[in-house]
């Protein structure tokens, strides 16, 4: 029977280090008070949550409920910082170690020249670095780099000025050189790579200038010297990986454009070590390993780090999807479905869907094989079967992680859904009743349904559905369709792609006029008031 459940939401350049910029920056080995830091408001609630299962010193976030603005920082289950809606504050995720250690904010300050001021706060709460001007932070490699968050968002003639992009040795406390007309700055190994706004001799169009036009790609020993200069080029703004060990840390995506930056005449990596450079990047795809297209039009897998120099695996006519250890996805275009090839064997399995998770790959064959492996070693977390339904027309499969999966078949061209199944370690394979669902919210029901955190070999889900006054309301769900908490104004899983996610069976909701994560008892793990965060003094309610 169908059911109308799910609605899945769906020669070189000059160099400059001016002594100015240094004055605007003061790194604080031990700060005994964070001087430049507001000063942090009571919260009006009372205290009643029970933080002890939070003790493991890992920085995590409260996104505000209300605001853009407005986070909650916590090391374990201490407040290190309840932000206004004002002020812009997240986590630093180191991405060549996977390390989240600091955090940093941004807010309103009329005592400076720019009326902002951002700061680096390490796992304490102590501010290690003040900044008169607004900066966006990345972190790769103990390095710290600033940029203006306005550089090039529109003309690279108007919007540009020297320091737009800062480089600091964290460990040091070290400046180093950038080029006068940066505009970005990835790291790359112990090497920088900057995107420069290079116009030449040209005269640039101030009207409809093009800022690919007028770009180029260098990189710099982190004393200064230029090893590699490309014109017309542009480098990819963040590195191939996120904390992944495996994960190479010195190529970089380089796109080479037209003369006239009108089209990217090519895509490759460069390793900016060794100098090795190779054409035809497709993309990263796992444990050290990409996909290339030859020349011939075939597609490579290749590996990027066992060697000296870049290996090529095996080939493929089709283009590759996913990867790993011992296992690739190709894409057949002409057929609009997947191939699971056996690295090993040889084996090939024709497959209906595939799904990435965070490290994890999920695919569900046409025969019913269903298996999720671990992106980084090849292991199979998951290895069942779930029959296609009768008359299936399409399904659509969601990773969730962990080794658990989220399987929905359809036998029809809409978005209800036939039947729905989660999948998971050891053995686990539900299917939910959908009759029962939709007799319990009512004959209209119109809610959506969607994996929120897994505990004790169980998955849960919340559902929506209208309440009194058409309010919607969330019940989290276990993977038989119980309702194990109902009436919550919010349920969802932490934020995606996290170093430091919650423990398990925690999860983000809210309930009344509360917000914060819960556990499966419905106890407040940690929460706060929904109406907490406020205006700062500048009332700058567009940071």
């Amino acid at each position: 029977m169908k059911q109308n459940l799910l609605r899945v939401g769906c020669a070189a350049l000059s160099l400059s280090m001016a002594a100015g910029l240094l004055a605007s920056c003061s790194v604080l080995p031990q700060p005994s008070a964070p001087a430049s830091r507001p000063a942090q408001q009571e919260q009006d609630a009372p205290k009643n949550y029970d933080a002890a299962s939070l003790k493991d010193g890992k920085l995590r976030i409260l996104y505000s409920y209300n605001a853009p603005g407005g986070n909650t920082i916590l090391c374990g289950d201490t407040v290190l910082r309840q932000s206004p809606i004002t002020e812009t504050s997240y986590l630093l995720t180191d991405h060549i170690t996977g390390e989240t250690n600091y955090y940093f904010c941004q807010w309103s300050d009329n005592s400076t020249a720019s009326g902002r001021r951002c700061g680096l706060f390490d796992k304490t709460g102590a501010e290690v670095l003040s900044l008169e001007a607004p900066y966006d932070a990345d972190l790769s490699g103990g390095l710290l780099i600033l940029t203006t968050p306005t550089s090039f968002a529109d003309s690279p003639v108007h919007d540009h000025a020297p320091g737009d992009v800062r480089v600091l040795d964290l460990a040091t406390g070290e400046e180093l050189p950038v080029p006068e007309n940066a505009y970005t700055c990835v790291a790359a190994g112990d090497r920088l790579a900057f995107g420069i706004y290079a116009p030449g001799d040209a005269a640039p169009d101030e009207e409809n200038d093009d800022l690919y036009q007028y770009s180029a790609v260098q990189i710099q020993e982190r004393d200064g010297t230029v090893v590699y200069r490309n014109d017309h080029a542009a480098v990819l703004s963040v590195t191939l990986s996120n904390g992944d060990a495996s994960a190479p840390t010195d190529w970089l995506e380089i796109d080479t454009y037209s003369d006239d930056g009108s089209s990217i005449e090519q895509t490759s990596l460069l390793n900016a070590t060794t100098g090795e450079e190779r054409s035809g990047f497709v993309a990263y795809l796992s444990a050290g390993v990409a996909s290339f297209q030859s020349e011939n039009g075939t597609y490579q897998l290749v590996d990027l780090t066992s060697t000296g120099q870049s290996e090529v695996l095996c080939e493929f006519e089709d283009p590759i999807s996913a990867y790993a250890p011992g296992v690739a996805v190709t894409y057949r275009q002409d057929l609009g479905d997947y191939e699971l090839h056996d690295l090993n064997t040889g084996d090939v399995l024709e497959v209906r869907d595939e799904s990435l998770g965070t490290d994890t790959l999920a695919v569900y064959a046409k025969d019913g094989t269903l298996r999720i492996y671990d992106q980084n070693t090849g292991a199979v977390l998951t290895d069942t079967v779930v029959a296609p339904i009768e008359g299936l027309q399409r399904t659509d499969l969601y990773n969730v992680d962990g080794g658990w999966v989220w399987l929905r078949q359809y036998d029809n061209d809409d978005y209800e859904v036939t039947t729905s199944t989660i999948c998971g370690p050891n053995g686990t394979n539900k299917t939910l009743d959908l009759d029962a669902i939709k007799a319990r919210y009512g004959a209209d029901f119109q809610g959506y349904l969607w994996p929120v955190t897994a505990a004790g070999g169980e998955f849960y889900l919340s559902v929506s559905y209208q309440g009194p006054g058409q309010n919607w309301l969330y019940d989290l769900i276990d993977s038989t369709g119980n309702v194990v908490l109902a009436g919550l104004g919010s349920c969802n899983g932490y934020y995606t792609n996290t170093a430091n996610p919650l423990p398990d069976g925690v999860f983000v909701a809210r309930k009344g006029f509360e917000y914060g994560w819960m556990d499966l008892h419905g106890q407040w793990v940690y929460c706060q008031n929904i109406f907490y965060s406020s205006g700062d003094d500048a009332e700058n309610y567009y940071f």
